[in-house]
This record gives structure tokens, sequence and C-alpha cells, in this order.
């Protein structure tokens, strides 16, 4: 609020018709006045055209073409198929599974990858941060960083984007 609003607005309230939610996480390379460990325990996040979920398999189990699924903090890896938008918002997607990568894309996947902040992807040993098989083509695009890191000489990439 500007400071020149003076204390007209102390004790007031917007109503009860909406409500307002923030999320804001913190990188690990960020300090506030006390340390880095602000976002310790914020919550991962999985949304769904803005309503959540509790994990990406249950938003991608009800996703329709044309949907935009959101996920931000730390994530199990992910499989994208058909044309689904997929927005990452600083999260860290990592693979545990020898092979298997952090993001994978179907034969089928149609849609799009919006990058905001910064998102690192860290494929499992012999795996990919991102898989794209052949034929298929990644639409990236936004205005965050992406981390793209393979375990085995696969795949090591990090990109501004926008």
């Amino acid at each position: 609020m500007q400071e020149s609003a003076g204390n007209e607005y102390q004790g007031l309230s917007l109503g009860g018709a909406f409500d307002i939610q923030i999320f804001a996480t913190q990188l690990a390379s960020e300090e506030d006045s006390f340390d880095n460990q602000y976002d310790v325990n914020a919550p991962d996040s999985v949304s769904l055209n803005g309503v959540s979920y509790e994990n990406f398999d249950a938003a991608v189990a009800v996703a329709k073409d044309g949907d935009t699924i959101t996920v931000s903090g730390n994530h199990a890896p992910i499989t994208l198929c058909g044309n689904i938008t997929l927005v990452l918002d600083n999260a860290a997607i990592k693979a545990t599974d020898n092979g298997t990568s952090a993001v994978t894309l179907a034969n089928d996947f149609a849609g799009k990858i919006v990058v905001k902040g910064t998102t690192t992807l860290i494929g499992a040993k012999g795996g990919n941060g991102i898989y794209v098989p052949a034929n298929t083509t990644l639409d990236l695009s936004g205005t965050g960083r992406l981390i793209a890191k393979g375990n085995g000489a696969t795949e090591s990439t990090s990109e501004k984007i926008g």
C-alpha cells in the first residue's frame, strides 16, 4: 500500500465474495534477512486450470486437450501426453529410478512447456532431465530459466528462456 494512503483503510475488509491466495517461493540461492531456509517447508503445488490437485498424477488423470497444468516446488518424475500445456513455475523435478527422466514427453505429446522462474529437471542414472522422443516437437517458452541435467553424460544444459 502506498504510504500516502494514510490510515483510513485500517480495519476495513474486502468482503467475503472472493479469496486471495499468494504463492511465493525462495530460490536456494536467495536469502532473506535471516538465512535461505524461508521456504524449507513450503508446500509443493499442482493445479489444473487454476484448481489445486494433490499431485501431478491426479491432475493429469482428468486433464483434457487444451488444459494447463502448473507445477511448483519439488515433484516426482512426470510424463506428458496429448495437447497439454505444462507450466513449470520454480519447480524441481528429480528422477530416482535408474534410466528414468525427470520429464518424459509421450509420442502423442502436442502441447507446450512454459518456464517461469528457475526450474531444474534432473534425470536418474542413465536418464535425462527431459526426454523428447523422435518425431515429437517440444514447444518451450516463458521468461524463466530451465536447467536440465542427465546422469550418464546424456544431457546437460542450462538455458535462459525468453
